[in-house]
């Protein structure tokens, strides 16, 4: 099965056009658009399947929960052509693929609580988003909750025995290695924002995991860590802020066999 995979178009500050290649599936790792915006457009772009999973910026001007909703809805329209992905599982051509935007727990640098208020002060995420029933803004805790689920999740589903493939997409990157050096190197105070280390997990092996992407740092990138392939493929913010896919490794024409 060949897939592409994109990240991170940010179609809400500049479109983008992928080109037309042979592929099987398409995946959408997140901060296609805003809302449920990214869903007719991806319907109308791709003539294959797409499994899109959310990123943070899908639920600016929204609510966690509404939001996906709506996503889900739009989803409904295309007549199984997108499928949204939120701690589900769906089979395709042999393989598996388990989807969620996973956040992260804060936990990256060892310090939650000041990681978690780093980037509650300086993240749009806490200002654009909403949630509970009260509508209230996004705090730390919500998304902490998320990863969380998300976690024990992933825990429980690839602990079932599967003769195939399995890809899992996430937005929030799964390992540090996929924050840039430099950010690494410096201890940037938002990494653990970006990023969750799961690498100790049961689950992180070769036999349960075959390929893993995500999106979310805008830096693309390829390696493979304790036997476990992870890829992203972000366009970043386009010609909006000086042109990160022209700097950012991104591949248009980037797409993996599995």
């Amino acid at each position: 099965m060949r897939i592409a995979l994109y990240s991170d178009l940010h179609l809400e500050l500049c479109p983008f056009q992928p080109p037309v290649q042979p592929v099987d599936l398409v995946i959408l790792a997140g901060d296609i658009h805003t809302k449920a915006h990214g869903i007719s457009w991806a319907a109308d772009t791709f003539g294959t399947p797409v499994l899109y999973v959310a990123g943070n910026h899908e639920y600016y001007g929204g609510h966690l929960d509404k939001t996906l909703g709506k996503m889900r809805d739009e989803a409904a329209k295309t007549n199984g052509q997108v499928t949204i992905l939120e701690r589900e599982t769906v089979e395709i051509g042999g393989a598996r693929f388990l989807g969620a935007t996973a956040w992260t727990d804060f936990s990256l640098h060892g310090k939650r609580l000041y990681s978690a208020l780093d980037a509650e002060r300086v993240m749009s995420d806490y200002k654009k988003i909403r949630a509970t029933t009260k509508y209230r803004k996004l705090i730390p805790s919500d998304l902490i909750r998320l990863n969380e689920q998300t976690r024990d999740w992933l825990r429980r589903e690839l602990a079932k025995p599967f003769d195939g493939k399995t890809v899992v997409i996430s937005h929030h990157a799964p390992c540090p290695r996929s924050i840039p050096e430099w950010r690494r190197l410096c201890r940037d105070e938002l990494n653990p924002a970006y990023a969750n280390d799961w690498t100790g997990e049961a689950f992180w092996t070769p036999e349960c995991v075959d390929l893993w992407v995500h999106g979310h740092i805008h830096d693309a990138v390829d390696y493979v860590e304790k036997g476990v392939r992870v890829v992203s493929n972000p366009v970043g913010y386009g010609d909006k802020y000086g042109g990160e896919a022209m700097r950012n490794g991104f591949h248009p024409w980037l797409a993996l066999d599995v």
